[in-house]
């Protein structure tokens, strides 16, 4: 469903507004049909199309954007912390490869 690009990156640059691009940013962005979401609202608008259990934080749509913000900037803040951090980076399949934009 979806295609990844580094926001360091060329495509990113190409392709996002300005005050979007790497260094004044640190968060998901989604670009779609409907323009560019970061933070909170482009984890709805992930999670509305994919399937699975992810739809149970389609809720969060009732939540005011300030404030599932702030509990997207806690989350992000602390999950390296709950979750560990990789030293190293996997190294996409093929198949994955083709997902990203260079």
């Amino acid at each position: 469903v979806f295609n990844f690009a580094p926001l360091q990156g060329v495509v990113a640059s190409e392709k996002l507004e300005p005050s979007l691009r790497c260094g004044e940013l640190k968060s998901i962005v989604l670009l779609d049909e409907c323009g560019v979401h970061t933070k909170s609202k482009a984890i709805l608008r992930i999670v509305s199309r994919i399937s699975g259990p992810w739809q149970i934080l389609l809720l969060g749509v009732v939540i005011p954007r300030g404030v599932r913000d702030l509990l997207y900037d806690f989350f992000a803040s602390r999950r390296y912390h709950w979750f560990g951090k990789n030293e190293d980076c996997r190294v996409p399949s093929p198949q994955e490869r083709k997902r990203f934009l260079t």
